[in-house]
């Protein structure tokens, strides 16, 4: 059985100066039974002359007692639960002492022992001369009102703990804009108790300096339409950056907020270190591109200044040739050939020093580019070279790029030409060029042979410019070409690396972007054969 929100009994006045009724059983009458039983209600009177009472014959179905059973005076009382009798007990005499009506709420015990809320209603009657001579009321089971009343206490309540456990703000005002809950949130962000928000205006006593601001604005439209809205805004009055979302109904207006203030200030505060960090990283991209115009400067200046001993060392030197070369002996002869071989060695790294420094100012045109044609095209002309030579190679087909036609040659002459290089004395020279795909649409390319590979402890030191991990004469070249490698790569957002061994052979790997339209497109810039120029 349910319980009222009070445990007491409720006591509701009468008006005392009612008519003074008739006896209080007359003639049943069929439609007043009917509406008894409808509202599970009995009657009762008590003739204080003779201490007899008297029970309908709906009461004795309520009470569940055997119709006819003699009730004395006390009876009922006793089908009261103990708690409430002294309650009721007190009731009855005030009644038949001094006339006063009672009206009460109370729990009882019927006489199988099921458990009743019962509403007590009760009133003296009077003879001629005004005296009390007896009490008439009547009894109504009210358990199902009872039980509803609690059904809705506990619904409330736990309304009530899930509102009050909210981290938002939550509120709600009625038609007229007042405030008629709050929960503790709500209550801490306006910066009021809550009995201080309570039946408030919302616009003119509580947030004043909000009307005719977006707030204002758009909480009215969500009542005029009958439309939720929600918005993000800042209350200046408060200091606060807030999330509210208001949701209108036939009763008013629920408005849930949110306090954002630490998220709005982090975000204005990476904001702010983005826009800071932007303006050092152009500042410092000026600087790096001032230093490495004034590097490509003094690159062009060196070499120009070098270029000229050298023109006149050659000359020098052929003219040697030319007047007295008769006249030198073996030795002599030696010494000139050491020397042209020293100043066209020197001639070489100047011009790809050149090369090197005017990679940073090439412009790149995009275009399908087919690989292994390319690497065909510099094998062929390798072998025309030196048609003496036997070398398994592994081209595999259709391997193509999104890249600078010129420049991915370039890569591809340097790579090819030191596989072709460093396996001229392998017993089985072997070249192989591959790919295999990558994330984002990268393809990483790689150039593998057999020849002497080297020491991956110093493989972080192989595309820095003129360094060379074979000193032996019998592998020429100047160290620039790997740096031109790594540059090209990098211009069209690639990266290169290289794995080997001592004595297992190298590979080297890079990667470009995958093809993204046909030949042919626009910029596109054509090369005819592929060029050679090994490293």
């Amino acid at each position: 059985m349910g319980r009222l929100a009070s445990q007491e009994p409720l006591f509701m006045s009468m008006d005392a100066a009612v008519e003074r009724p008739e006896p209080v059983f007359n003639e049943p009458d069929a439609a007043l039974e009917l509406a008894a039983g409808l509202g599970r209600l009995g009657a009762w009177s008590l003739d204080l002359r003779d201490n007899t009472q008297v029970w309908s014959e709906q009461l004795y179905h309520l009470l569940e007692v055997p119709p006819g059973t003699p009730v004395p005076l006390d009876f009922g009382l006793t089908l009261v639960a103990p708690e409430h009798q002294g309650i009721v007990r007190a009731a009855i005499e005030r009644c038949a002492t001094h006339g006063f009506p009672y009206d009460l709420q109370v729990q009882a015990v019927t006489g199988r022992g099921r458990q009743l809320w019962v509403r007590l209603i009760g009133r003296a009657e009077y003879d001629g001369d005004g005296a009390i001579i007896g009490l008439r009321g009547a009894f109504q089971d009210i358990s199902m009102l009872a039980q509803a009343q609690e059904e809705k206490r506990l619904l409330a309540e736990r309304l009530s703990v899930t509102l009050e456990s909210m981290t938002e703000g939550f509120y709600v005002v009625d038609r007229e804009w007042r405030v008629t809950y709050a929960n503790s949130e709500a209550a801490r962000v306006m910066r009021l108790a809550r009995s201080e928000a309570l039946g408030k205006h919302l616009w003119m006593e509580i947030f004043p300096q909000a009307i005719d601001t977006v707030f204002h604005t758009e909480l009215e439209r969500a009542v005029q339409t009958g439309r939720s809205v929600q918005l993000e805004e800042y209350y200046r009055p408060l200091d606060l950056w807030v999330f509210v979302r208001a949701y209108p109904s036939s009763f008013g207006l629920a408005v849930a907020f949110t306090d954002i203030s630490k998220r709005r200030r982090a975000e204005d505060e990476v904001r702010r270190l983005n826009a800071e960090l932007e303006e050092r990283v152009l500042e410092r991209t000026a600087k790096l591109r001032a230093a490495n115009a004034e590097l490509e400067n003094f690159a062009h200046a060196v070499a120009h200044d070098l270029r000229t001993p050298l023109c006149a060392g050659r000359s020098f030197a052929h003219a040697l040739q030319a007047t007295d070369g008769d006249r030198l002996g073996a030795d002599g002869q030696h010494y000139l050939r050491q020397i042209h071989a020293s100043l066209q060695f020197m001639d070489d790294m100047t011009q790809k020093l050149l090369d090197l420094a005017k990679l940073s100012r090439s412009a790149i045109q995009l275009e399908a580019v087919d690989l292994s044609a390319i690497a065909h095209a510099i094998l062929d002309g390798h072998r025309q070279h030196e048609p003496g030579r036997h070398v398994d190679v592994r081209i595999e087909p259709g391997l193509t790029a999104h890249a600078d036609r010129v420049l991915v040659t370039q890569v591809l002459l340097n790579l090819i030409g030191n596989a072709w290089k460093f396996t001229r004395h392998s017993n089985q020279p072997r070249i192989e060029l591959g790919a295999k795909s990558g994330p984002a649409g990268q393809r990483t390319f790689f150039v593998r042979d057999n020849g002497p590979g080297f020491d991956m402890a110093y493989a972080s030191r192989l595309f820095a410019p003129f360094v060379r991990l074979h000193t032996d004469p019998a592998f020429e070249g100047t160290g620039i070409g790997l740096a031109t490698v790594r540059k090209i790569v990098e211009l069209h957002g690639g990266a290169a690396w290289a794995e080997a061994g001592i004595d297992a052979g190298a590979c080297f790997h890079f990667t470009l972007p995958a093809v993204r339209r046909l030949p042919g497109a626009k910029g596109s810039r054509n090369s005819g054969q592929a060029r050679r120029r090994a490293a």
